[in-house]
């Protein structure tokens, strides 16, 4: 993938929708897709998904409690095995 947002390299983006409003946002990173992160990690969590979608919002949000608000539409770039 190896595009660049300001001056850091993207390596991987993911594309989460917030399931209260259907709003989809890309979450770009430096670092490479790893499914497991995302799906058993830090980041499967609502607390760190919520940082991501709404990143200058002061509120806390709460840790998964049942289904999951924050979901993985798609993912883009590079993957670790």
């Amino acid at each position: 993938m190896g595009m660049k947002t300001g001056s850091k390299k993207v390596r991987s983006r993911v594309l989460l929708r917030d399931t209260f409003t259907g709003v989809e946002r890309w979450h770009e990173n430096e670092y490479p897709y790893s499914e497991y992160l995302w799906e058993h990690g830090n980041n499967s969590c609502d607390c760190n998904r919520f940082m991501y979608f709404y990143p200058d919002s002061e509120e806390e949000f709460p840790c998964n409690v049942g289904e999951s608000r924050f979901v993985i539409v798609r993912w883009e770039g590079e993957k670790t095995e």
